[in-house]
């Protein structure tokens, strides 16, 4: 997505040629070239169709601000203490190893990331910051994602999506793989995308460009 390319200060230092990220917070370098050519065919041509798509759009998708989420209390600027204290111990932990993307320690200024997986949902550390990652929504599970103004859970309905998200929501109508697209923050590379299934969203996930 060809966005403005802003630079962002650090004392008398810039750094130019940052693509802002929502993810936990501040700016993630470009990605590297040599990382996209490592993806197989069937990835690269995944993302490309992603791409096209956002242009797809006319203007630009609904915004639902990444800094005032909330699920079931968690924000982004909770810490992993209190996120295991929230949920309890998780089903397992790892090192997800991303090749490529705003999490690959190798290309970006970071130290570390841990996925942290539950049943329904997880959650990305990054040097100590959480990162919502996934999502699942069911008739028996009490998740629920929560701005200042809505509520996103399994009983969400259509008619909720239209009022809350009108652009995103006429796009979602003819959207091939049923995903409706919202940005996380203004001209973002990554996205927050809502898989509806029967009616219900099943799933949420916070995508980033690899």
């Amino acid at each position: 997505m060809a966005i403005d390319q802003p630079t962002r200060s650090y004392g008398t230092k810039t750094e130019p040629n940052k693509v802002y990220s929502a993810y936990p917070s501040g700016y993630a370098p470009n990605t590297n070239l040599a990382c996209i050519k490592k993806m197989k065919f069937k990835s690269l041509y995944i993302f490309l169709l992603l791409m096209l798509s956002k242009f797809g759009f006319g203007q630009a998708p609904d915004i639902m601000n990444y800094k005032d989420i909330s699920v079931n209390e968690i924000t982004w600027k909770s810490t992993k203490a209190y996120l295991i204290r929230q949920f309890g111990q998780p089903d397992t932990t790892y090192d997800p190893k991303f090749e490529c993307g705003a999490y690959a320690i190798e290309q970006q200024d970071i130290q570390s990331v841990e996925l942290i997986h539950y049943q329904a949902i997880d959650f990305l550390v990054v040097d100590g910051n959480i990162v919502f990652q996934d999502i699942y929504f069911n008739e028996k599970n009490d998740l629920k994602l929560k701005t200042e103004k809505i509520t996103l859970d399994f009983s969400t309905t259509t008619d909720e999506l239209k009022e809350y998200f009108p652009v995103s929501y006429k796009k979602w109508l003819t959207d091939e793989y049923g995903i409706l697209r919202l940005w996380p923050c203004e001209n973002c590379d990554s996205e927050i995308w809502l898989h509806i299934k029967d009616g219900h969203i099943s799933r949420i996930q916070f995508w980033d460009p690899c």
